[in-house]
């Protein structure tokens, strides 16, 4: 029997606005049946069926049940219909805290309308913005930096007055504070390949422009091109904490290895999130098209 991988429920905050998408898992001659089930179980052919004690299925367990024409299966919630021999390989050991998910999900959720909106408004895709916020605050609205950077997406007054905006501590002057900055940011970045205006724009959020025309020059000197991210520029990042480095450049000292970090760590969730729930606002498109800029997402 060949299963089709199920996609994993997201764990992290950001996947609140995930509700109503579904954790459907498709597995071939089966159905899932079940809330917030854990994962399928990997199955091997096998000669002979293994077949488990009946009743409910602890965390953990499983329980094998012959329906004549085949198996029925229950595993951590899941109930799966096979037909064919199969064997189980690998164990579950133990199921994640429910009540912690939930409460990491309210905070998201309670958030979910004002993100989608500015998003909207500044021609993102709110799953970018989610993404983002998860990353840089977990959404947790009273975070603050030791360099001043605070709210849900840790916007720093400079970043602030570069868009005009005087208020940014409220949860929604900070998200609206902060997709205009990314907005800006990627209208400062212009000049870099179109399809590649995403990590320049996420590692100017992270540690500020300058460092990144900084990098950019960098790439440039050493033969890469200053309009590529990937294999360019990124291949250079931990060079801006390099004294020999850094000491020559018109920003100075960057962290560029956790800069690294955090461009692979946001594009991968926004992924994420945009696989699980692909449909992009309509209305944050026309906008985009209708001002004549291309979205850094």
């Amino acid at each position: 029997m060949r299963h089709k991988r199920r996609v994993p429920r997201l764990r992290n905050r950001s996947a609140a606005f995930l509700a109503g998408a579904g954790c459907a898992a498709a597995v071939a001659c089966a159905v899932a049946v079940g809330v917030r089930p854990g994962p399928p179980p990997r199955l091997l052919r096998s000669a002979q069926p293994v077949t488990l004690p009946h009743g409910p299925a602890a965390p953990g367990a499983r329980t094998a049940i012959s329906t004549g024409g085949g198996w029925t299966i229950a595993v951590d919630g899941w109930q799966i219909r096979v037909e064919g021999l199969a064997a189980f390989v690998g164990t579950r050991t133990s199921t994640p805290d429910r009540a912690v998910e939930r409460s990491a999900d309210d905070a998201a959720r309670s958030y979910a309308d004002l993100i989608v909106s500015h998003a909207v408004s500044q021609g993102l895709d709110w799953q970018l913005v989610a993404a983002v916020i998860e990353a840089e605050s977990n959404f947790d609205p009273t975070a603050m930096s030791e360099r001043g950077a605070v709210g849900l997406m840790q916007v720093r007054p400079a970043a602030a007055a570069d868009v005009g905006e005087e208020e940014f501590h409220a949860p929604e002057d900070n998200i609206r504070t902060g997709t205009k900055y990314l907005r800006y940011l990627a209208r400062q970045l212009a000049d870099v390949h179109p399809g590649e205006r995403l990590p320049f724009v996420l590692a100017a959020y992270h540690m500020g422009i300058a460092h990144v025309r900084d990098a950019q020059a960098l790439a440039e000197f050493l033969g890469f091109s200053p309009r590529l991210w990937h294999g360019h520029v990124e291949r250079v990042l931990h060079l801006l904490e390099e004294p020999a480095v850094y000491t020559k450049l018109a920003a100075g000292y960057a962290q560029g290895r956790r800069t690294l970090a955090y461009v692979r760590r946001v594009m991968e969730r926004y992924q994420e999130l945009a696989l699980s729930a692909p449909t992009r606002s309509a209305e944050g498109s026309a906008r985009s098209r209708e001002g004549g800029e291309e979205s850094p997402s």
